[in-house]
């Protein structure tokens, strides 16, 4: 090994060999803080700070509002209920999707509707929701379009809308 250490750095190349060695190693140093630094921040960052998620969503509303969850599936209701446990929560699904008794005794209100009455079932909320939040629901609705009107109809002026649904 040293012999061709002196060889390289004796040799009229050793210019050559040091800038290679550069190209070479410093993409792949660079690559490494990279990774240390994506992992140092995600460690040490405040909860939700960049992550643009449901939770991220509620923990942005006030402490009391009116939640109307449309689509309210995989334990919905206990985990809006575990970061906003004084809000008013009323679910609303076509049936029980992955719920547990424990989340459905959660909400304040659920609600089980056909599919057929889904979206006139929105309008029985005049005016009186602060939120609605609608994840992985809109494309399995019969009439989306009215269901999009609908939950516009029902909310208090100001209010928010997060839905989220697949691109494909």
């Amino acid at each position: 090994m040293n012999q061709l250490k002196n060889l390289i750095s004796d040799s009229k190349f050793y210019p050559i060999f040091r800038k290679l060695y550069w190209i070479i190693f410093f993409p792949f140093l660079s690559i490494i803080l990279i990774i240390i630094n994506y992992k140092k921040r995600r460690l040490f960052s405040k909860p939700f700070e960049h992550d643009h998620s449901r939770k991220y969503f509620l923990s942005l509303l006030e402490k009391k509002s009116k939640i109307l969850d449309i689509g309210c599936g995989s334990n919905s209701p206990l985990n809006t209920k575990k970061i906003l446990p004084n809000c008013y929560y009323i679910g609303m699904d076509v049936k029980d999707c992955e719920q547990e008794e424990k989340s459905i005794a959660s909400a304040d209100e659920y609600i089980i509707v056909s599919p057929e009455s889904f979206d006139s079932k929105i309008l029985d909320f005049d005016q009186e929701i602060d939120v609605i939040i609608s994840c992985h629901n809109l494309e399995h609705c019969n009439k989306r379009r009215e269901v999009i009107k609908n939950m516009v109809k029902v909310l208090r002026p100001g209010g928010e809308i997060f839905h989220i649904f697949p691109l494909k």
